[in-house]
């Protein structure tokens, strides 16, 4: 986060890790991986916002099962669920207008949220000793390395800080982008609680289950909009530059909406095309999603990896957001962390 907070104080526009790439990137190749990059992250960001409208499906699922433990969803009950949701936070991402507000109030509910889910934890959940949890190493995944299935534990919050590059898409958007953008790139971050520990913990359904709907579906809401918003701010950024099919069809900006609409609606539609598959296999669509995360970890890497390679004086100064003499340390952490959660995901 730190060493794209950093190229984004030098280079704030809605492109991201694309332009990042096409500044760094050799003469040689820097069209095509500047352009590979772009569609690369576009990937990553509705293949992100599709799991997490999907998530809220089959949240929405599970809810009805624990009143009605013999209905089964049917396939196109789920899909339109999915479809629903995703209509949902596609039209509440429509005005610019509303946007800051909207965005002041998903940030409330999260926070307020991990500050009331973990006093209920606390307050009611049974506790383990301190040498249980600092002693033990439970393994129920089947694998024999106790180090690979370490490894495999980061997925679950790796996957909460996804999404996180869209602060990057929006920096034109924003007052003093240079000092703004890397501040809330660095601080943006969201959490997913599950619907049966807080039906547990609760002892009651319909408390943990009005307070997974608050927690859960709601964030999935608004981070479903923060990622409608990215993608439709990279892709009009990519067709602002003339790198996409029918650029001047998706370079237009609705002025009433002050808004790039046609881009946002080929992010939702990209996102329907997505849950398609969940009528052949949940596999496949589970597949389409670890190859979209993969995506956004290539976007994260790129760009960083080009400044280990070229070096840091590939950076202009001064910048609003300097690493100073970390920098190297840790633009090649950076590098390794994503080379492993690639790996992990593939």
């Amino acid at each position: 986060m730190a060493s794209l907070a950093e190229m984004c104080s030098i280079w704030p526009y809605a492109g991201g890790q694309q332009v990042f790439t096409q500044k760094l990137a050799p003469p040689s190749v820097r069209r095509f991986l500047s352009y590979a990059i772009g569609w690369v992250i576009f990937l990553g960001e509705i293949a992100t916002a599709a799991s997490c409208t999907m998530n809220s499906a089959q949240v929405c699922i599970g809810i009805i099962q624990i009143s009605y433990p013999e209905w089964q969803a049917t396939r196109w009950l789920e899909w339109l669920m999915y479809a629903g949701l995703t209509i949902l936070a596609l039209a509440a991402s429509l005005s610019q207008k509303y946007l800051p507000l909207l965005s002041l109030v998903g940030g409330f509910i999260v926070i307020a949220g991990a500050i009331v889910w973990a006093a209920l934890f606390l307050a009611l959940a049974p506790k383990q000793s301190a040498s249980f949890v600092f002693t033990e190493f439970l393994n129920n995944s089947g694998y024999e390395s106790r180090g690979w299935v370490g490894i495999m534990s980061f997925y679950t919050p790796m996957y909460a800080l996804y999404g996180t590059d869209g602060i990057l898409h929006i920096a034109e958007e924003m007052k003093d982008p240079e000092r703004n953008a890397p501040m809330w790139r660095i601080a943006y971050n969201f959490s997913i609680p599950y619907v049966t520990w807080f039906v547990d913990v609760l002892q009651n359904p319909a408390g943990g289950i009005a307070f997974v709907v608050i927690i859960l579906i709601v964030i999935n809401l608004f981070i479903c909009m923060g990622l409608n918003t990215a993608a439709s701010r990279l892709t009009w950024g990519m067709a602002r530059d003339n790198a996409l099919p029918f650029s001047n069809l998706f370079v237009q900006i609705n002025h009433k909406l002050d808004t790039p609409l046609n881009t946002l609606i080929l992010s939702g539609v990209a996102q329907l095309i997505i849950g398609v598959v969940v009528f052949g296999s949940d596999y496949a669509f589970q597949v389409i999603i670890s190859i979209g995360l993969v995506a956004i970890q290539v976007g994260y890497l790129i760009p960083t990896f080009l400044i280990v390679v070229t070096g840091r004086k590939a950076l202009p100064t001064p910048r609003a957001f300097n690493l100073g003499v970390a920098g190297w340390a840790i633009n090649i952490f950076s590098v390794c962390w994503c080379l492993l959660i690639s790996v992990m995901l593939l």
